[in-house]
């Protein structure tokens, strides 16, 4: 199972209630799904957690470590195997094709598309070319491009918005 759940961004507004909405998820999947607290990755902003089986087993949701964490994970996968993703936090459409993206609490939301490994698309490619016999995923994220109705590109871009 991987989970990341991202409220304290360093470059981009704060979104409530993420890391809580993480730690429910992994609670609840551990006691529904039966998913062990060593085939867990809890990712959160600021690599803690108050779930006490996962104290050792959660990480900081960087650039860096989402990458390596889900190298881990796809490496770790056996046949058979079922993966969880969970993702709470920020998601971004990188214009002008509004491709989605999840955004680590360290990029830059201008800068998000330097890194093509965080296009969702391309995490939907790594999960599914997995070993793993299923792959669900739980996108807990709106990827327009606003929080409270501010573009979180800066004043040079603009994102569109239902009304």
């Amino acid at each position: 199972m991987f989970v990341i759940g991202i409220e304290d961004y360093q470059k981009s507004d704060k979104i409530s209630f993420s890391k809580r909405s993480a730690e429910l998820f992994t609670k609840t999947a551990m006691k529904v799904f039966g998913v062990p607290s060593y085939n867990t990755y809890l990712i959160t902003d600021d690599g803690k957690t108050n779930i006490k089986a996962l104290k050792n087993r959660t990480y900081r949701a960087t650039a860096g470590s989402l990458r390596d964490q889900m190298r881990y994970l796809v490496r770790d996968i056996k046949k058979g195997d079922n993966i969880y993703f969970y993702y709470s936090g920020h998601g971004i459409p990188v214009l002008p094709t509004r491709e989605p993206y999840i955004l680590p609490s360290d990029k830059i939301p201008d800068f998000v598309s330097d890194d093509s490994f965080f296009k969702v698309k391309n995490i939907y490619k790594a999960l599914s070319d997995s070993k793993a016999s299923q792959v669900i995923v739980f996108m807990d994220s709106c990827f327009t491009g606003q929080t409270d109705g501010k573009s979180v590109f800066g004043t040079s871009k603009a994102s569109s918005r239902l009304s």
